[in-house]
């Protein structure tokens, strides 16, 4: 499923490579985290990704976001996923 909205291996090799995740997480700033810890949330965002979000992507462009009458309204789910983001 991955391949179908994201490119995980990319993604990590992004972060780790590109980016310098190790060099990163010497600094005192993240002193609390390490590669182990930033790998299980990578894998628990994309695991909710997988789950929550990815099947109503094509139902949320189909109806997208709108800004009537000063308020913005999104599709219903939004508010499920992010109460779910919440509890993460």
């Amino acid at each position: 499923m991955e391949q179908q909205y994201m490119d995980y291996k990319t993604l990590q090799f992004l972060l780790r490579e590109v980016n310098g995740l190790e060099e990163l997480l010497q600094h005192e700033r993240f002193q609390d985290h390490d590669s182990e810890s930033i790998g299980m949330l990578m894998d628990a965002a994309k695991d909710f990704a997988d789950r929550e979000m990815f099947p109503v992507f094509r139902e949320m462009d189909e109806e997208p976001a709108e800004y009537v009458d000063g308020k913005i309204h999104v599709h219903p789910k939004v508010k499920t996923m992010m109460d779910h983001c919440k509890e993460m």
